[in-house]
């Protein structure tokens, strides 16, 4: 068993979410090919080699990357499989955030016209009127929706019913017709297995280009959309609890009032009565 090993088990040990141990995995496989040592043998500099190399990604991303390494060490080291911890002194960048990728619910609703069958129709109407996380669909099971209960698994191991919409329902009713999968799973792959998230988004990249549109467009752009058209319809308060988010600050950071929008309010406010 490898020290990989041992760390995934550790993980699922202390109750980390399954997309979360599949997020950290490619981090630690992609730092040890580019270190090339046993990790005994890896020293701080090491580290900040492979720091460099991947300092053309967002500072957001390599500052997660790093709290990956960071917690693969301090396992080795407290498991007593490397002597010394050479990520102590590894610092992460500091995040400069930048705009979402964003997609106005309007265009967004028009590409269930330009999908090339009803799985795919199901899974983007999903994403559309639930706002989920793309690890949230691909987990829900084909049990729960018969169930008429759906009860997901979110960030920190909590868990919330989601409610579908009856044009939802009807997209997924659809696909249904077309399922030929015992598979424990709602959505299933061409190979009967589960969707992943990468079969995902590159689905929707390909539906998004078949649409006409430009921009980037990711999996969690429709979580975006979403959550923008709550916080727009019925406020802040009431989006974060519709999305799941455990505070109203990170809810605010999805809102996304278009220029326009904002211009015409400007514009539009008086200094007499």
């Amino acid at each position: 068993m490898t020290n990989l090993d041992m760390f995934i088990m550790n993980m699922k040990a202390d109750k980390l979410s399954e997309n979360t141990i599949s997020v950290y995995i490619p981090v630690i496989k992609e730092m040890l090919l580019f270190v090339n040592k046993p990790e005994n043998e890896i020293k701080y500099l090491d580290l900040k080699m492979w720091q460099s190399e991947i300092s053309n990604a967002s500072s957001a991303t390599v500052a997660r990357k790093i709290t990956t390494v960071r917690s693969y060490f301090k396992f080795l080291k407290d498991a007593e499989l490397i002597d010394t911890n050479p990520s102590l002194k590894l610092k992460s960048p500091h995040i400069t955030n930048k705009e979402r990728d964003f997609l106005p619910y309007e265009q967004a609703i028009k590409m269930l016209d330009n999908c090339n069958n009803s799985r795919e129709r199901a899974m983007l109407a999903v994403y559309l009127s639930t706002g989920l996380r793309v690890a949230e669909i691909c987990n829900i099971k084909f049990d729960q929706y018969m169930q008429k209960n759906i009860i997901i698994k979110t960030k920190g191991n909590k868990y919330r019913t989601i409610y579908l919409n009856e044009e939802a329902k009807k997209y997924i009713d659809e696909y249904l017709k077309d399922r030929k999968s015992d598979c424990e799973y709602l959505f299933v792959s061409n190979q009967h297995t589960q969707m992943n998230r990468a079969s995902l988004n590159k689905t929707i990249k390909k539906i998004a280009k078949k649409s006409g549109i430009s921009q980037n467009v990711s999996n969690h752009t429709f979580r975006h959309s979403f959550c923008t058209k709550m916080c727009d319809e019925y406020g802040i308060a009431t989006a974060q609890k519709i999305i799941g988010h455990s505070s109203p600050n990170i809810t605010a950071r999805y809102c996304h009032d278009e220029q326009g929008k904002i211009e015409n309010i400007m514009t539009g406010i008086k200094l007499c009565g």
